[in-house]
């Protein structure tokens, strides 16, 4: 899981080569593929695609993958669980690991224990790119306008 959140896709295709389980969920239930989109990680993303990795496989207990250490040491803290892949990149602004996860079928209807769907979350943190390229155009797409022109 590590190479995956330091974005290190070669190693990672190793791994999986070498029989390394493409689900496996640690104690909060992040997969690879989860600190991959999270991180924004698109080629490392890829590679667990390509292996059949699960895009739906929900958290436990995670709801802020930014700092890996801090979200392990204060799990108590994290108040939303059944976050996606798609939920984690959509959070954080991922719009081309975005739209890698909805051209590969994620679940973009899958909605976390709280009721919130991966739009909302990209909404709620003020990623008006992400929500614009991903759901408005078509997810194969490359989208080109940058934030500053969606707003003039």
């Amino acid at each position: 899981m590590e190479a995956a959140y330091q974005g290190n896709a070669r190693i990672v295709r190793l791994l999986l080569g070498a029989g390394a389980d493409k689900n496996l969920q640690d104690d909060f239930g992040v997969t690879a593929l989860l600190w991959a989109c999270s991180q924004g990680h698109v080629d490392t993303a890829r590679v667990l695609l390509e292996s059949g990795a699960d895009l739906d496989l929900q958290t436990a207990q995670v709801t802020n993958l930014t700092n890996r250490d801090s979200s392990r040491r204060h799990a108590s803290l994290c108040k939303v669980s059944g976050l996606t892949a798609l939920m984690h990149a959509s959070q954080m602004g991922h719009v081309e690991t975005v739209s890698l996860l909805l051209g590969a079928a994620a679940d973009a209807n899958l909605q976390d224990h709280s009721g919130t769907s991966a739009l909302m979350h990209a909404s709620h943190m003020g990623h008006i790119h992400t929500v614009v390229c991903s759901w408005k155009l078509k997810p194969t797409r490359t989208c080109k306008t940058t934030p500053a022109r969606l707003l003039s």
